[in-house]
């Protein structure tokens, strides 16, 4: 059996595409939660360890951009993909400057959804192996001075 790839959440108000979602995603060995509101995402997002998240625009009383708002404010650093059924300019402008990952207009076949989900999770792993790269250099940084300024 194969190890789980990754822990995602879809975040969408229409069940048959949280429900093709999983299905796509648990065929590919990833752990897969649902939310159909905001709500529920924020649960999922305050107790689960995330590596993606992907998230309606058009969620009912929130909508995706405050999921994007809810996972970055919970220190989570894993990229949030927005997903809508009416495209425009406007709103993916807003999403990527806002700090989503992308912006998939529906219908999202089979493909796209794995190699969006695919690229998100490896840019996860460089984002997390840049910041341990960082703070070891940050480390072995401090240490030189303190040589340094002994000598």
């Amino acid at each position: 059996m194969e190890a789980v790839k990754g822990n995602i959440l879809i975040v969408d108000d229409e069940e048959s595409i949280r429900r093709t979602f999983m299905m796509f995603l648990k065929q590919e060995q990833y752990n897969v939660s649902l939310a159909a509101n905001y709500s529920e995402a924020l649960e999922h997002i305050n107790k689960t360890p995330l590596d993606a998240v992907f998230a309606d625009i058009m969620l009912g009383e929130k909508n995706g951009i405050d999921v994007l708002h809810a996972v970055r404010q919970s220190g989570l650093d894993c990229p949030v993909i927005m997903i809508t059924g009416d495209p425009n300019v406007t709103t993916a402008s807003a999403a990527l400057r806002l700090g989503a990952f992308d912006y998939l207009p529906k219908p999202i076949r089979k493909d796209r959804l794995l190699q969006t989900t695919q690229l998100a999770l490896q840019h996860k792993k460089l984002n997390e192996e840049k910041q341990r790269i960082v703070a070891e250099n940050d480390k072995y940084r401090k240490h030189l001075d303190a040589i340094f300024r002994s000598v």
